[in-house]
């Protein structure tokens, strides 16, 4: 799916003219679009999101949906309330919600119009090996937000919360619908899964849970 800048809804929205709108290529396969756009006097970012609110396009967004109950519709609507957590435990700088667009609007595709940081994108692979202060950074990130620990899990905003014990089960579960999805003729992938999956269903169940992915 091919997706436009909504620019005259925006300048709407913004109550002023876009000057310069440039596409941020994060130099891999992704299904959203993310855009700068400059008026006279700021600068913002544009996160357009090219998911269908219901039928998972791709493996990840099925694992998604089928492990953690997430919808990207649903995760969409919940991005201030993440945002917010955000502020609260993250020591660096968490870019304010300015506005939402949510899935099913007769006015623009689904959007998230968000305050513009300044920084640099970290594209090369080895930028955290040249810039040493920011993976030290980068990881008390990571740990500030794996410190919060929780005895049930889900997603953010709670519309799907299962117990730890329930963990293994839905992921040997999830896995092979990704099969299916996937490489249901593949004989040989089945084969392999089944005695690893088998292995898998064996461990013990974790003492509790923490944070991931919380950018979908």
């Amino acid at each position: 799916m091919e997706l436009t800048l909504p620019q005259p809804y925006l300048e709407h929205i913004l109550q002023t003219s876009i000057r310069y709108a440039t596409y941020l290529d994060p130099g891999y396969p992704n299904s959203n679009a993310v855009w700068r756009i400059e008026t006279d006097d700021s600068k913002y970012i544009v996160k357009l999101c090219g998911h269908q609110p219901e039928q998972p396009s791709s493996c990840f967004w099925l694992g998604l949906r089928e492990l953690f109950g997430c919808i990207p519709a649903n995760e969409l609507n919940a991005q201030s309330t993440l945002v917010d957590y955000l502020q609260r435990h993250s020591p660096i700088a968490v870019p304010q919600i300015l506005h939402v667009e949510p899935f099913g609007s007769p006015h623009a595709p689904p959007f998230v119009l968000l305050e513009y940081i300044p920084g640099n994108a970290p594209r090369a692979r080895d930028y955290f090996v040249q810039q040493p202060s920011m993976c030290y950074q980068l990881g008390q990130y990571i740990g500030s937000l794996h410190a919060q620990q929780f005895e049930m899990w889900g997603n953010f905003q709670q519309t799907a919360s299962f117990s730890n014990h329930e963990f293994m089960t839905r992921f040997i579960d999830t896995i092979w619908k990704l099969v299916q999805f996937r490489w249901q003729d593949d004989d040989e992938v089945s084969q392999e899964l089944d005695a690893n999956l088998q292995d898998a269903a064996s461990l013990p169940s974790f003492s509790n849970m923490s944070l991931i992915m919380l950018d979908i």
